[in-house]
């Protein structure tokens, strides 16, 4: 929101889902595609605003490393370089990277996504 200010948020939406679409991540044209027909252009900013507020300030990767259950951190194979992998995956994070796939598992590929979520629940059922 701050790089690619916009004066409404129906010009915000069109020009996020554009950028999206031409985005060199595994399916990020396809997840573009049906944008406007899931999201509602005016809930976008506040959405976004909130995102970046709770990444920010919330903690999250403390919340999620403190949580006291079986933890998997699914990722797309274009996303391999993410600096906190090791952190997480020494903390007992199981890791979860799906090929040929960027920032989606869903729409980059949905098979292995479900494979690797079964095969986790699987192995944390008692």
């Amino acid at each position: 929101m701050v790089d690619y200010p916009a004066a409404d948020g129906e010009a915000f939406f069109a020009a996020f889902i554009e950028r999206t679409r031409h985005a060199p991540a595994y399916a990020s044209a396809l997840y573009a595609a049906s944008l406007k027909h899931k999201v509602r252009a005016g809930a976008v900013r506040g959405i976004f605003q909130s995102m970046v507020d709770l990444s920010d300030n919330a903690d999250l990767m403390g919340k999620f490393l403190g949580l006291k259950c079986p933890r998997m951190f699914m990722y797309g194979e274009q996303n391999a370089s993410l600096s906190y992998l090791p952190h997480i995956q020494a903390e007992g994070v199981r890791l979860a990277q799906i090929p040929t796939c960027g920032h989606f598992p869903m729409y980059s590929n949905p098979i292995v996504m479900w494979l690797q979520i079964a095969d986790f629940q699987k192995s944390t059922a008692q």
